[in-house]
């Protein structure tokens, strides 16, 4: 599959799935599961509430809304390869001033400057060349500058399912510890962290506080803890 081909096929089918996107499996994304890999975000990202942060892949605007709520000063940059993933979340944030949202790809539009900041939520396994493409978001940030990312686990047995049923899913195969570890030290990254996270279901809600407890005591299973759900990975420039 060309490059061209490839991003092709991911705009139209987040074009497609764009309004129903909130939704999944008979629940909301928005749930208790997502605020865990957000939080994990923001402390990697280390903000202070006043930096200029780039979103690669913002799809219907959910990380952005818990982030600018909890930093409403960030001069934040969002930017997605589906049009109608951006007009969704244009709506979402329409309260908010200082925020610059864009449908296109990242290494052609011009961001207008460096960042304190970049994340990713999902997006990575959606671009054609992973490994390459943490070099080139390495030379979007400024200085000591953050770039923090969650993916699904490969070795997770729906996320496998999805890679090897649903096209625009395939590269969930480069994630892996070592190739990421690696994409991340050919940048030129240091301060490199990786974090496997593994949670249970985000309902009946009143089993939350019980779900926190299992989940720590299953995340010092080594076996369990590889097979997690996601991954986060971290470095600094």
């Amino acid at each position: 599959m060309t490059t061209n081909k490839a991003k092709k096929d991911q705009e139209e089918y987040y074009n497609k799935t764009a309004q129903g996107y909130d939704n999944v499996d008979g629940f909301s994304r928005d749930n208790r599961n997502h605020m865990i890999k957000l939080e994990y975000l923001i402390s990697r990202m280390g903000l202070t509430g006043k930096e200029r942060v780039l979103e690669i892949g913002i799809g219907t605007g959910i990380h952005a809304v818990h982030l600018l709520k909890k930093f409403p000063k960030l001069d934040y940059v969002g930017i997605d390869i589906s049009p109608e993933m951006v007009n969704i979340c244009e709506e979402k944030l329409s309260q908010y001033s200082k925020i610059k949202l864009v449908a296109g790809d990242y290494t052609k539009e011009e961001l207008g400057g460096k960042f304190d900041a970049i994340f990713m939520a999902a997006t990575l396994h959606h671009l054609p060349q992973p490994p390459k493409e943490v070099v080139n978001m390495y030379g979007l940030l400024k200085e000591g500058g953050k770039l923090v990312m969650v993916e699904p686990n490969y070795f997770f047995p729906k996320n496998y399912y999805q890679m090897i049923t649903i096209p625009e899913e395939v590269n969930q195969s480069y994630i892996r510890e070592p190739i990421i570890r690696a994409s991340y030290e050919a940048a030129g990254f240091k301060d490199i962290e990786y974090e496997y996270m593994l949670y249970t279901p985000p309902i009946p809600r009143f089993m939350i506080p019980f779900y926190r407890v299992f989940d720590s005591l299953v995340s010092k299973i080594p076996i369990l803890r590889k097979m997690s759900i996601v991954i986060g990975a971290s470095g600094t420039k």
